[in-house]
């Protein structure tokens, strides 16, 4: 039997962009504004996470640089949510995340 890969999904974002996520089980939330996430994005990110979801305004807040160090990361994947809607890559990130197309 194939061995079951767990990955770990946490999120980062105002309390009210968090509370449902955890309410759907996301059990590692970082309640935060978007200057706070930016002065501690090196705290919160480590390897240990496979999925960091991140709210939108909160990505646009680091630097240039940054939020392409960040989106071009391996590990964790990052995905940030607008009130638009998701990132139009989203299927990808989660595919490349944990491995398999959930869509197909």
């Amino acid at each position: 039997m194939a061995e079951e890969k767990h990955v770990r999904v946490s999120v980062v974002g105002e309390e009210s962009f968090t509370l449902g996520f955890r309410m759907a089980g996301v059990s590692k939330a970082y309640d935060m504004d978007a200057e706070e996430f930016a002065s501690r994005v090196d705290d919160i990110i480590d390897t240990e996470q496979g999925v960091l979801i991140v709210e939108g305004n909160h990505m646009n807040a680091l630097k240039e640089k940054k939020r392409l160090e960040i989106q071009n990361a391996v590990e964790p994947v990052v995905i940030p949510i607008t009130e638009e809607g998701e990132d139009a890559d989203l299927r990808s990130k989660i595919k490349q995340a944990i491995g398999v197309d959930i869509w197909s």
